[in-house]
């Protein structure tokens, strides 16, 4: 009988102290899932940051492309007129040589044309980008000379004329690159010039530490941003033949819109 009281004095002080240690496995359980749910919310909140920066340079690409396409445009409107001027050029001499051969003007009639001609192409290289300035200023000053020599005759002259005009009309679909002597800032600089077409001209440092661009509207060299010495490096590179063709991204003076 003892011993059966006893043995009932140790199951109740047992099952006392086992719910005095239940809230204490509970309030674990209850850290634990809390810290679960912290730890959700932080991995969350990574999460979203993540996704905001994705959506933040998404932005930013599509802002550029929007960019890249307008000055797309733009470079196709101008090479649009470049191409009516040249086949507007071309008409007029093939104009010429048609009224040439078919009236068989007699070289009285013939020369102050062709020096009307001449005239024309001095001032359309003096207004041009200045791009092998020396050479094209010789050709000219060479035409001129040629038309005041009475010993060449008629037909001579005006194949030397129409080819200078030719020469003159291909710069504008050809890549070029050469080394000139240039005043930049108001100092002469030997510099690697960087001709596309005639919708840009540009130039780099042999030290590849600046470039910059010829301001059409300004009519001087300015100095481009460090983010294109790269491009232009690459642009010459291409035009020597030293690398493969491919698209480049080159800063270009916007036409001016005619009135």
């Amino acid at each position: 009988m003892g011993h059966e009281v006893l043995i009932g004095m140790r199951a109740t002080l047992l099952a006392a102290a086992w719910c005095a240690a239940l809230p204490a496995f509970a309030a674990d359980a209850l850290n634990q899932a809390i810290d679960k749910t912290l730890e959700a919310q932080q991995s969350a909140a990574q999460s979203q940051q993540r996704i905001d920066g994705v959506a933040s340079e998404t932005r930013d690409l599509a802002d550029e492309y929007r960019r890249l396409a307008q000055q797309v445009d733009t470079l196709r409107v101008y090479d649009d007129q470049l191409e009516r001027l040249v086949a507007g050029q071309k008409a007029e001499l093939d104009s010429y040589g048609s009224r040439v051969a078919a009236a068989q003007l007699t070289h009285d009639k013939l020369l102050p044309l062709m020096q009307t001609m001449a005239r024309t192409l001095e001032e359309f290289v003096r207004l041009d980008l200045p791009f092998l300035g020396a050479e094209r200023q010789a050709r000219v000053a060479a035409m001129k000379a040629l038309l005041d020599d009475p010993d060449v005759p008629p037909a001579e002259k005006y194949r030397r004329l129409m080819e200078a005009w030719q020469i003159e009309a291909d710069y504008g679909h050809t890549l070029e690159s050469y080394s000139e002597a240039l005043q930049i800032g108001g100092q002469p600089r030997t510099v690697d010039v960087l001709r596309v077409g005639r919708v840009a001209l540009l130039y780099l440092t042999f030290d590849r530490a600046e470039a910059g661009y010829w301001d059409r509207h300004d009519r001087a060299w300015k100095v481009l941003p460090p983010e294109y010495n790269h491009r232009i490096a690459r642009g010459l590179q291409i035009a020597s033949r030293a690398a493969p063709p491919e698209i480049l991204t080159l800063p270009v003076v916007a036409p001016e819109a005619r009135p």
